[in-house]
């Protein structure tokens, strides 16, 4: 009977070694698992009793609160304090019952009642980034209506993994520890590179109404407008990564007459500047959205920003009209042509094998903006595609009238090695 007993024993203790290790070995499937190693390195994070980080689970109120505690580095003082029964259902017996006792004295949280906290209810996505920007932007009155805006254009946390947690039916522990590690332990915004105060003061502001040249290494800056209390944020996007790289993003909101540490001036608007890296020559395009809260797409507004970028210490050659030129695949090349965009006419270029077109900007003359007849300059750059022999022909034309001849027509001579 004896022996019966221990081997049903021994076979339980089997049964339970192998389940926790099916588990344990599932969890460190999930993506978020490195960066709860991290977290707990740091502190911030403790692991569940059976020895895993519970990443599958629901998050609770009563983890929240833990969780904001040690980010802010207060858990042990909440600890110090005495006991003192607040909520009927956070007796002293609780294991978060100080950490909660704390954050309520302190204003960091309130009950769900005035007699309850509900310890072991589930948070919501947007309850628990309130509760933490909060502080990590010293915004008090940020509110889960309005947080998706201060996520998207004050945090370094991506706006389509956010997205996706926000829509969720349950905010689960891996989605608290990506956004705790996004804002607690990561810098910058995903892939940036270090690039000091200086080099950001020297760079070159960008805009959307004309092609910018550059060289590999120079800094770029797209300065947009934000208000993060209407919900409306940015999101960029670089059609070739691989010339122009976005490496940072900085906040120069606006601060109270009180202090420079005194917090944001809520619902007022503020400037926001991305900071981007030439890294390769070519031609990039970076596309800004504006979205509105909702994604209602009528209302979104989008920005294009063209940068040329070249070798440094070599400009971009210019085409010459009466002459063979000779460019290698993949060179850049331009040409400028007088131009008087205001009479409706402008230079085109026909589809052509073996150079293609890829920034147009005509150039208004400072002098005379604006006044009808004025001629300006038209700057055509073109990517050499195909080695060759390409005759690229240019039509001086109206686009609209669709069967008029062109007023002049050039052809120039390009050999493609």
């Amino acid at each position: 009977m004896k022996t019966k007993s221990l081997l049903s024993i021994m076979i339980i203790a089997v049964m339970i070694i192998t389940a926790f290790g099916a588990v344990y070995a599932a969890e460190k499937d999930n993506p978020a698992y490195e960066h709860a190693l991290a977290l707990k390195d740091a502190g911030i994070l403790y692991g569940m009793p059976d020895g895993t980080f519970g990443l599958d689970l629901p998050f609770l109120r009563s983890e929240a609160i833990a969780i904001l505690l040690r980010a802010l580095n207060l858990e042990d003082e909440a600890k110090t304090i005495a006991y003192e029964p607040i909520f009927e259902d956070v007796p002293e017996s609780h294991w978060a019952a100080k950490l909660i006792n704390y954050a309520y004295n302190q204003g960091i949280t309130k009950g769900t009642s005035d007699t309850g906290f509900s310890p072991e209810r589930e948070v919501t996505a947007q309850e628990f980034c309130t509760l933490m920007l909060r502080y990590k932007l010293n915004e008090r009155l940020i509110t889960p209506d309005t947080v998706f805006g201060y996520i998207v254009t004050q945090t370094p946390l991506d706006v389509n993994f956010i997205e996706k947690v926000f829509a969720k039916d349950v905010f689960t522990r891996d989605d608290m520890v990506e956004i705790i590690y996004g804002l607690c332990l990561q810098d910058g915004v995903p892939g940036g590179d270090d690039v000091t105060d200086e080099e950001i003061a020297k760079g070159q502001i960008i805009t959307p109404d004309a092609v910018a040249f550059a060289e590999v290494g120079d800094i770029l800056l797209i300065e947009v407008e934000v208000n993060a209390s209407t919900g409306y944020h940015w999101i960029p996007d670089v059609a070739d990564g691989s010339v122009v790289d976005i490496i940072d993003c900085l906040d120069n909101s606006e601060k109270k007459d009180d202090g420079a540490d005194a917090g944001l001036i809520v619902g007022a608007p503020s400037t926001m500047t991305y900071v981007l890296k030439a890294v390769a020559k070519g031609v990039a395009i970076i596309n800004m959205a504006h979205i509105a809260p909702g994604d209602q797409e009528e209302n979104n507004e989008m920005y294009g920003y063209t940068v040329v970028v070249t070798e440094p210490g070599k400009p971009l050659p210019e085409l010459d009209t009466e002459a063979k030129n000779v460019i290698t695949v993949g060179d850049l090349a331009m040409i400028k042509l007088d131009s008087n965009a205001t009479t409706g006419f402008t230079w085109v270029a026909e589809d052509n094998e073996f150079i293609a077109l890829v920034a147009d900007e005509y150039i208004a003359p400072e002098t005379a903006t604006g006044v009808v007849g004025a001629p300006g300059v038209q700057v055509l750059i073109f990517k050499a595609v195909k080695a060759g022999e390409a005759e690229l022909t240019l039509n001086y034309a109206r686009t609209f009238e669709k069967d008029a001849e062109p007023a002049e027509t050039i052809t120039i001579n390009v050999e493609i090695k």
